[in-house]
């Protein structure tokens, strides 16, 4: 009995396809980003035909089984899947979507003696999200902002955790009210 091979995910794209290091600095796009392409528009259909066609050619010469076209039609998974979804406003990107220096930046002024990477994952995104609210809903009430993130952080975090976001966000809120 053979082994098929495949390969999973995507297939990289080549840098001179798409900007990585500026895909990379970013919360994943909800909306078509075009700005991380390195090839002008008029091209790009072309340029993506010639980067799967060198996809499929590794992965031939490699002795994959299964071919794919290396997915290089999008600038990144979420933004594959998001765009691809019902009920996403695509007119208005999400408030996040080019802050996250900022708001990390927030954060970590607000969170005394933690860095961002030392931070659980659930309890990071918990405070982006919500300082990405603050930041871009200013007219919504700040109790009603950090009140939301601690229902989340109760449901899927430590009671340590509760409390040390509603310190960061409590700080965070007043310094932006300033």
């Amino acid at each position: 009995m053979a082994l098929v091979t495949t390969v999973v995910g995507s297939y990289p794209q080549p840098e001179w396809l798409i900007d990585r290091e500026r895909l990379g600095d970013r919360l994943p796009p909800r909306v078509r980003a075009r700005e991380l392409w390195r090839v002008p528009d008029p091209y790009l259909e072309e340029a993506q035909d010639d980067a799967t066609r060198l996809a499929v050619l590794d992965m031939e010469l490699a002795g994959v089984d299964v071919i794919t076209d290396g997915e290089m039609r999008r600038e990144s998974y979420s933004n594959r899947l998001a765009t691809a979804l019902e009920g996403i406003d695509l007119d208005n990107p999400g408030v996040a979507l080019d802050r996250t220096g900022e708001i990390d930046g927030l954060i970590e002024n607000h969170a005394e003696h933690w860095r961002m990477e030392r931070m659980a994952a659930v309890d990071r995104n918990i405070l982006r999200a919500a300082v990405a609210e603050l930041l871009g809903f200013p007219s919504t009430p700040r109790a009603v902002v950090i009140n939301e993130a601690l229902e989340i952080a109760r449901r899927f975090s430590s009671p340590e955790s509760v409390q040390f976001i509603n310190g960061v966000l409590d700080s965070v809120g007043k310094d932006l009210n300033t």
